[in-house]
Formats: C-alpha cells, structure tokens, sequence
C-alpha cells in the first residue's frame, strides 16, 4: 500500500495477491490496522481499504503496536512463562526499547522502493474524488 500513488483502494484479493499472504489472515491484519486508523475500510462496490495518511507520516513502530495489541511482554521480564534472569531481563527490555524506538523513527514510505521505481498493484483503484 505504501507504494503505491496516495488515495489508492486496495481489497483484500488485491493485497493477497500481491505479498502472496493467505486472505483470510490479511482480513485480521487489516482489521487490527483499522481499529488503530492507519488504514480505513470502505464498503460497497469498489470498496476496500485506503492508507489514513501518507506513508511518509506512518512509523512501522505504529504498525507494530497495532498488529501487537494484547500480547505485550510481561513485567516481570518473563514471556510465556519462561523464567529469565535478572541481568538477562534487563538487557532484553532494554534491546526491546532501542528496537520499538528504531520502528517508531522509520516510516513504511523508507521500505519502500524509491517514488520513481514504484508500481501500484494492477487492480488497485484510485479513492473517488468527493
């Protein structure tokens, strides 16, 4: 979505097609993106989903958090159950917060191909002008 021009409709079919990503499960992820208002789903004919901003304006530490939501780390440094050691816990915290920092500073727009070389997906549509 990120590549392709500002406003473009994308379906489920489309993006599915496209990452080769089962649809069903793209539905949840477009789901969870949606209650977080990075994308917004349009319904009826030519509907879809379309970005809530540039790409340029989205972090990926946005996406994440959205695909994210209740499965959040423990505060006890332990995941799963799995017992950790104190000094390992803290390292593990505190590599987490320099990760969740570094996807907070890149947007979706920077993984992405240069402006020129990008291509929209062939049966995206572009959003209908009000």
């Amino acid at each position: 979505m990120a590549r392709g021009p500002s406003g473009t409709i994308y379906t489920t079919a489309d993006l599915a097609a496209a990452t080769s990503a089962p649809a069903q499960g793209l539905a949840k992820i477009l789901q969870r993106l949606a209650a977080s208002g990075i994308v917004v789903g349009l319904r009826g004919s030519g509907g879809g989903v379309v970005l809530t901003r540039p790409p340029e304006s989205i972090s990926v530490g946005e996406v994440v958090e959205a695909l994210e939501c209740g499965q959040g780390k423990r505060s006890d440094g332990r995941r799963g159950g799995e017992p950790r050691f104190a000094a390992l816990a803290r390292l593990e915290a505190s590599l987490a917060d320099d990760f969740l920092a570094r996807l907070q500073r890149t947007t979706l727009a920077s993984l992405t191909d240069p402006p020129e070389a990008r291509r929209p997906i062939p049966s995206a549509s572009p959003l209908p002008k009000e």
